[in-house]
């Protein structure tokens, strides 16, 4: 790794855990269907705090969907729905990037992209989904393969994205190790090697190319990796533990706010 990059990436000597302010959702009591508690138990069993407790999830809500509606619950690391019959999880990062708010299988209600900040406080540095919908042209655009290159996109303290270019470096957990050919993104060997733990499923295809930003966490300034997926956020963090180096954004949390509490 480049040392210009070490050293924006441990400004600060180590963060416990890359997680973000919590939204107030209430509480829930128990798991809105069981197939929801199964999925949600096999999950939390392969990975640490893969959708967060239950103490943190909302209960179970009817949301509109193809002219009726369809129960869901909102855990901090993503969504939980029944459609059709049949546990999914939504596009949510997708949806609070471009604004398309899915409200059937094919149809959706558009609203402007969420200015809930990516990560980190919410008062604090950070950009927000909004602030990636506006740097589309260097972020969400379609990328050419680029093997082995470490982050070239750097948001500064004031949210203006910085493009970087970085010669190619194989074997860090920094640099590109994989290509989404459907979406045409370059996905960080770190994030690669985590969505196959996790399942993609669950995480989705790159929407976004890697980039890293300063971000606010616990009132202390904070500098992470991150991309975005179709269902979630994944973060990187160099000075973690290794089992939290690569974690999951709150997704879930900040969608239900955007959503229900006009984040």
């Amino acid at each position: 790794m480049s040392g210009s990059l070490r050293s924006f990436l441990l400004i600060c000597a180590v963060i416990v855990v890359a997680s973000f302010a919590p939204t107030d959702v209430a509480a829930a009591q128990n798991f809105a269907d069981p197939q929801f508690a199964s999925i949600w138990h096999a999950d939390e069993s392969r990975l640490p705090n893969f959708w967060g407790p239950l103490g943190t999830a909302s209960n179970g809500l009817q949301e509109p969907y193809n002219g009726g509606t369809r129960l869901v619950q909102y855990f901090d690391k993503g969504r939980m729905e029944v459609t059709n019959g049949q546990v999914t999880f939504g596009l949510l990062a997708t949806q609070m990037v471009t604004g398309d708010i899915q409200q059937g299988d094919a149809s959706f209600r558009h609203v402007a992209p969420s200015l809930v900040k990516i990560a980190g406080d919410a008062d604090g540095l950070g950009p927000s989904y909004r602030t990636i919908a506006e740097n589309r042209s260097q972020l969400l655009a379609p990328h050419d393969p680029k093997p082995g290159q470490e982050i070239a996109l750097l948001f500064d303290k004031s949210n203006s994205l910085i493009v970087s270019p970085k010669p190619a470096s194989p074997g860090g957990p920094l640099a590109n190790g994989t290509y989404d050919t459907t979406t045409q993104h370059n996905v960080l060997a770190a994030f690669a090697a985590y969505r196959t733990q996790a399942g993609s499923d669950t995480i989705g295809l790159a929407i976004s190319e890697p980039f890293a930003a300063y971000f606010t966490v616990g009132g202390v300034e904070r500098a992470i990796a991150v991309q975005v997926f179709e269902r979630r956020v994944l973060t990187y963090t160099e000075g973690n533990p290794p089992d939290f180096r690569v974690e999951m954004g709150n997704i879930g949390q900040h969608f239900f706010d955007w959503v229900h509490n006009n984040g």
